[in-house]
């Protein structure tokens, strides 16, 4: 039984849709499975007693996406982003008196090291943090909120 012609538009419209979501779909599926996201190293600190490394990095995956502000410790020589982190904050450094300026993340926080085996990281109190750890790697971590 021959089709009728007037079904055949709105058919043909079906299915240009199907093909198209298709391929947007098959697209985005390739598109995410790729690693769109980067690492930006701010700061490598190394400790007293060379031992230790704290990284300061910034992760970021793209115009639609929060900048993480991230310190790590590492060991020394070995790949910076392979680290344990400690603490995450989410966003960009923000200037008190005009808003965000989109500097460094090291900008947000302050990290030093108080001895071989210790560090202190100091943050704004209007941080939103997504991570804070006590203890890594045979560190201890200090925090200091500034207010």
């Amino acid at each position: 039984m021959p089709l009728n012609r007037s079904l055949m538009w709105p058919l043909g419209l079906l299915g240009a849709t199907i093909v198209g979501a298709f391929a947007y779909y098959a697209y985005m599926g390739w598109a995410l499975g790729h690693d769109m996201c980067g690492a930006k190293i701010e700061e490598r600190l190394v400790s007293p007693d060379s031992a230790h490394e704290a990284v300061v990095y910034e992760f970021n995956c793209g115009a639609r996406t929060s900048f993480t502000g991230v310190v790590g410790i590492a060991l020394p020589g070995r790949d910076p982003l392979k680290t344990t982190s400690v603490f995450r904050v989410e966003g960009r450094p923000t200037r008190l008196d005009h808003g965000s300026y989109g500097g460094p993340i090291n900008a947000l926080f302050r990290v030093r090291w108080l001895a071989p085996r210790e560090i202190q990281i100091r943050y704004p109190e209007a941080a939103t943090l997504l991570e804070r750890v006590d203890r890594a790697s045979g560190v201890s971590i200090s925090y200091v909120v500034d207010r």
